[in-house]
């Protein structure tokens, strides 16, 4: 058995996306709470805190903080696990010391099994049920469709998506696309993105520079948020509604292009597969590095497009920090807004 992603996007009616704002909030904070309760517990009582121990802290961590009742226990612990490994990687020296999350930079949660969600699907479009928000209609379709082991959802650039673990057989997988024999040459480039050859044919497959094209444009609308007042978050200075709306186009400009150049990944993936189906590529001329693929789809160096784009800190919350180290005796206000 093998595991592959597949990703829908999902179309929640308003009523179910206040509720998954809702909860997007509610494991933002909870993210926010277990890396303060780290930094709390080591600099005040000498103690480090590892994930068992917050995973222990869970059912008395919601008798104070009612309002996780409503949310599965196993979507709560997978929203601990990123803060164990952010860590983990800190003490390792392989990144920088964790930071909180502020609610535009989480961008969703996890179930890592069945429990509380359930899809209704065979590949080709469907709806999601989930435990204490509601069935929500999602489009897409997978290239193989297997047993759903886990499930992410995902909010980014305004938008839901289901990002859905698949357990196919390895039959399936295998037999999904067949190849015949030949050899064939892909070489990345910059001016050009793909270069293949079979010995008898040759292309090209020039590089979109999407960012490149629209450099002025995005140059153009920045223009329109001088002489406006900015953020300042020192000075604890919020920008103004004139600010906001020129950030929103200049955001909005930025998003489109890296859609354009996500499009055309995609595009250079199917062509290098339509290549492959005809040629089953032996070997593969990456810039200078020769891979030798023994003729077996699963180790072979697809090629994908040049990126369309290269593209503050939240509050600590203390009292549910404090709460999940039981020193809190009355619980503030559970109220959590579902912007």
């Amino acid at each position: 058995m093998a595991l592959r992603r597949a990703t829908f996007r999902l179309y929640p009616t308003k009523k179910v996306d206040s509720l998954l704002h809702y909860h997007r909030r509610l494991h933002q904070e909870l993210y926010n709470a277990a890396v303060s309760n780290r930094i709390t517990s080591y600099k005040k009582f000498a103690q480090s805190v590892s994930y068992l121990d917050q995973q222990n802290c869970l059912p008395e961590f919601k008798q104070v903080w009612t309002e996780y009742k409503q949310i599965n226990s196993q979507a709560l612990q997978a929203t601990l696990k990123p803060v164990d490994f952010a860590f983990q990687r800190f003490f390792k020296g392989l990144a920088n010391y964790p930071n909180f999350k502020s609610i535009h930079r989480y961008s969703g949660w996890s179930y890592p099994s069945k429990t509380g969600c359930k899809v209704h699907s065979i590949g080709d479009n469907g709806y999601l049920e989930l435990a204490k928000i509601g069935q929500i209609q999602m489009r897409g379709k997978a290239r193989v469709w297997g047993h759903p082991k886990a499930l992410d959802i995902v909010y980014r650039n305004g938008k839901w998506y289901a990002s859905i673990v698949l357990d196919i057989d390895d039959t399936l997988l295998k037999n999904n696309r067949k190849t015949d024999d030949g050899v064939i040459a892909i070489d990345l480039g910059c001016n050009d993105a793909i270069a293949w050859t079979n010995g008898e044919e040759n292309g090209l497959v020039p590089a979109p520079r999407f960012l490149r094209k629209a450099e002025q444009k995005i140059k153009q609308l920045s223009q329109g948020k001088r002489r406006k007042p900015s953020p300042n978050f020192q000075k604890k200075q919020t920008a103004s509604r004139r600010w906001n709306q020129a950030q929103k186009q200049v955001s909005n400009l930025y998003r489109q292009v890296k859609s354009e150049g996500r499009g055309k990944r995609e595009e250079g993936f199917m062509f290098v597969r339509s290549l492959e189906d005809s040629q089953t590529p032996d070997v593969v001329n990456d810039g200078a590095c020769i891979h030798k693929l023994e003729g077996k789809k699963e180790k072979s160096s697809f090629c994908l497009l040049p990126p369309a784009s290269c593209l503050t800190k939240a509050s600590a919350f203390g009292q549910k920090s404090l709460a999940m180290l039981g020193d809190v005796e009355t619980p503030g206000s559970n109220e959590v807004s579902q912007g």
